[in-house]
Protein backbone atom coordinates (compact mmCIF):
# COMPACT_ATOMS: atom_id res chain seq x y z
CA UNK A 1 0.00 0.00 0.00
CA UNK A 2 1.44 3.33 -1.08
CA UNK A 3 1.16 6.59 0.88
CA UNK A 4 1.65 8.66 -2.26
CA UNK A 5 -1.18 10.82 -3.57
CA UNK A 6 -1.58 11.47 -7.27
CA UNK A 7 -1.68 15.26 -7.43
CA UNK A 8 -1.89 15.43 -11.22
CA UNK A 9 -5.69 15.53 -11.04
CA UNK A 10 -5.61 18.85 -9.16
CA UNK A 11 -5.01 22.29 -10.58
CA UNK A 12 -2.26 24.53 -9.23
CA UNK A 13 -4.96 26.80 -7.80
CA UNK A 14 -6.57 23.90 -5.92
CA UNK A 15 -3.21 22.78 -4.54
CA UNK A 16 -2.36 26.30 -3.35
CA UNK A 17 -5.76 26.59 -1.65
CA UNK A 18 -5.15 23.25 0.02
CA UNK A 19 -1.69 24.38 1.10
CA UNK A 20 -3.14 27.59 2.59
CA UNK A 21 -5.82 25.59 4.40
CA UNK A 22 -3.16 23.36 5.97
CA UNK A 23 -1.05 26.38 6.99
CA UNK A 24 -4.09 27.99 8.63
CA UNK A 25 -4.88 24.80 10.53
CA UNK A 26 -1.30 24.56 11.78
CA UNK A 27 -1.34 28.21 12.84
CA UNK A 28 -4.61 27.62 14.69
CA UNK A 29 -3.21 24.65 16.57
CA UNK A 30 -0.10 26.60 17.37
CA UNK A 31 -2.08 29.47 18.90
CA UNK A 32 -4.21 27.01 20.84
CA UNK A 33 -1.12 25.37 22.26
CA UNK A 34 0.49 28.68 23.21
CA UNK A 35 -2.70 29.79 24.95
CA UNK A 36 -2.85 26.55 26.94
CA UNK A 37 0.80 26.84 27.86
CA UNK A 38 0.28 30.40 29.12
CA UNK A 39 -2.76 29.36 31.16
CA UNK A 40 -0.90 26.42 32.67
CA UNK A 41 2.03 28.68 33.55
CA UNK A 42 -0.32 31.18 35.19
CA UNK A 43 -1.99 28.40 37.24
CA UNK A 44 1.40 27.25 38.49
CA UNK A 45 2.32 30.79 39.54
CA UNK A 46 -0.96 31.21 41.43
CA UNK A 47 -0.64 27.85 43.18
CA UNK A 48 3.01 28.48 44.03
CA UNK A 49 2.18 31.89 45.48
CA UNK A 50 -0.58 30.40 47.58
CA UNK A 51 1.72 27.67 48.89
CA UNK A 52 4.45 30.18 49.77
CA UNK A 53 1.95 32.26 51.73
CA UNK A 54 -0.31 29.64 53.31
CA UNK A 55 1.69 26.41 53.50
CA UNK A 56 5.42 27.21 53.84
CA UNK A 57 6.05 23.80 55.40
CA UNK A 58 5.57 22.31 51.93
CA UNK A 59 8.31 24.54 50.58
CA UNK A 60 10.72 23.47 53.32
CA UNK A 61 10.14 19.85 52.25
CA UNK A 62 10.90 20.68 48.61
CA UNK A 63 14.09 22.68 49.21
CA UNK A 64 16.37 19.73 50.07
CA UNK A 65 15.51 17.91 46.83
CA UNK A 66 16.19 20.80 44.45
CA UNK A 67 18.97 19.81 42.08
CA UNK A 68 19.41 22.73 39.70
CA UNK A 69 21.55 25.60 40.95
CA UNK A 70 19.15 28.20 39.56
CA UNK A 71 16.31 26.65 41.58
CA UNK A 72 18.38 26.74 44.76
CA UNK A 73 19.30 30.38 44.15
CA UNK A 74 15.61 31.27 43.84
CA UNK A 75 15.09 30.25 47.46
CA UNK A 76 18.41 31.43 48.84
CA UNK A 77 16.96 34.29 50.93
CA UNK A 78 13.49 32.84 51.40
CA UNK A 79 12.04 32.38 54.86
CA UNK A 80 8.84 30.84 56.18
CA UNK A 81 7.35 34.22 57.02
CA UNK A 82 7.55 35.29 53.39
CA UNK A 83 9.66 38.33 54.24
Amino acid sequence: MSNKIDLSAFSVKQLKEFQNEIKNRIAGYSKFSKKNIKLEHRRKIIIGGWILKNAPEIVTQILPVLEREQDKIAFQNWNKKGE
